[in-house]
């Protein structure tokens, strides 16, 4: 990710560095997805791989459509994608099954795909290959945060949030 930012800004002067930053993030994310299974343990069949990937794709081709009739519907999508990406989330915590580990991987995807059709069309220049870097970007960091607090089970969370000691009256148990 850090040589993606170079170009991203390059990209304001040819487009072809957009794409390479792209690039660069879409291979960041499937290693930090990669060293998950690997760390993990897990193997991905074809049939989990297409079974987790049905919801985002339907997710992805509705907003696509609702995108052109009725653009304020696309919204209402990325919210429906939010919701699909916590529950794959939980159930893969809860479970540990790879098909919902593989679905928030692909619902990430999905949601920062939205997030950059959604800008596009509010955009009257085209700049697909900019929003597209930017969602690059967004899922690199989410996935790769996801991947590295789920293998070092929280411990990099130690110290991120503050212990707040707030005065006041602590009961004691009664032994």
């Amino acid at each position: 990710m850090l040589l993606a930012i170079p170009l991203h800004i390059f990209g304001k002067r040819a487009k072809i560095f957009y794409i390479f930053s792209i690039v660069l993030n879409t291979f960041g994310s499937a290693w930090f997805c990669a060293v998950y299974y690997a760390k993990a343990e897990k193997t991905l069949s074809l049939s989990e791989l297409f079974i987790s990937l049905i919801p985002a794709g339907i997710i992805l081709f509705l907003t696509l459509i609702l995108l052109f009739c009725a653009p304020k519907a696309s919204l209402v999508m990325l919210a429906v994608n939010f919701a699909l990406s916590i529950f794959d989330i939980v159930q893969w915590v809860r479970l540990g099954d790879t098909v919902y580990s593989f679905g928030f991987f692909a619902s990430v995807i999905t949601f920062m795909c939205i997030c950059a059709m959604i800008a596009l069309s509010a955009e009257s220049e085209g700049g697909a290959l900019r929003y597209g870097s930017f969602a690059g970007f967004g899922i690199f960091i989410i996935i790769a945060f996801v991947v590295l607090l789920i293998l070092s089970e929280g411990e990099i969370l130690d110290g991120a949030i503050p212990d707040f000691n707030l005065p006041g009256k602590r009961k004691t148990k009664i032994k």
